[in-house]
């Protein structure tokens, strides 16, 4: 079966068009009820490069997944993807559940936070905003994969499939709802009633967001895109770094301008302590006293 063939010519047709879904009709019958009006109509079948009708269609998508699943179990024409992923797969899902852990600390221990790291709260709402925007991308890009599975193997539910990745979407609300807070109040509302909204519209209309998914971050994704994936993730690392360099350099060009008032304010306590005399216990007193204030008055 020409494995090739048949994705090369997705990808033209996701490059062209918006939306896979229409070919991933659900291949599930029940046997006992008469065929959808869906599976008797003709259309492009990926696999096999023809028109064909639902029935037929089904048929060649389940020999498909056959050979690909033989393929697979082989070691010898597993794909060098596969045979990596059988070993990245597990750390990928430990990094969800540690990621999933920490945000709902995060969340649950808010007022802990604000109590002994009130410096550190923006930096890591920062980290946080940026972690759940790329979670969502990791989303979107794994249901996209999801659309070009349905348009090469069939489709064999209904409704929304149930994939790792959706994990993510209540875990974004709940940052959502509890990492605005450097916002004004209106602006933060209005960012927790936004996410709210879009998950609302996403689980209601799954399928044209997920075709958008197959065009901008799938199969469908040109240059330009995947260019600018790259640059907002750039743009997404620099935006938690660059304020972190940023402190710590103002903080390595106050450190000399202190040096110098301490040594300002010693040599004032040598003045008004007579320096021509041997430093007493008073002298050393004042000195440790006088460092941390301003110069003495004569």
């Amino acid at each position: 079966m020409p494995i090739a063939d048949a994705l090369a010519n997705l990808r033209l047709e996701a490059q062209n068009r918006l939306g896979l879904w229409p070919f991933g009709r659900n291949c599930n019958v029940d046997p006992l009820l008469e065929l959808p009006n869906d599976l008797q109509r003709q259309r492009w079948c990926f696999p096999a490069k023809a028109m064909l009708v639902g029935v037929a269609c089904c048929q060649v998508q389940a020999r498909l997944a056959d050979v690909i699943a033989s393929m697979q179990a082989n070691a010898s024409t597993r794909s060098l993807s596969g045979k990596l992923d059988t070993y990245f797969l597990p750390l990928k899902i430990f990094f969800v559940l540690i990621v999933i852990v920490i945000g709902g600390l995060l969340a649950v221990w808010r007022s802990k936070l604000d109590e002994h790291y009130q410096a550190l709260i923006p930096s890591i709402e920062r980290g946080v905003i940026v972690g759940a925007m790329a979670m969502i991308a990791w989303a979107l890009m794994d249901y996209g994969y999801q659309e070009v599975a349905d348009a090469l193997f069939g489709r064999w539910t209904d409704g929304l499939p149930i994939r790792l990745s959706l994990v993510v979407c209540p875990w974004t609300l709940l940052l959502l709802f509890y990492f605005l807070r450097h916002l004004e109040k209106y602006s933060a509302i209005i960012g927790q009633i936004s996410g709210a909204v879009v998950a609302a519209v996403y689980v209601l209309r799954y399928e044209s967001v997920n075709d958008w998914s197959v065009l901008f971050l799938g199969i469908g994704a040109s240059a330009l895109s995947i260019a600018l994936l790259v640059a907002i993730s750039f743009a997404g690392v620099l935006w938690i770094i660059w304020p972190r360099r940023s402190k710590a350099a103002s903080e390595r060009l106050s450190l000399p301008a202190m040096r110098r008032r301490q040594s300002c304010r010693f040599s004032d306590i040598l003045r008004c302590g007579n320096a021509r005399r041997a430093p007493t216990p008073k002298t050393v007193t004042s000195l440790l006293n006088w460092t941390f204030k301003g110069p003495c008055t004569t």
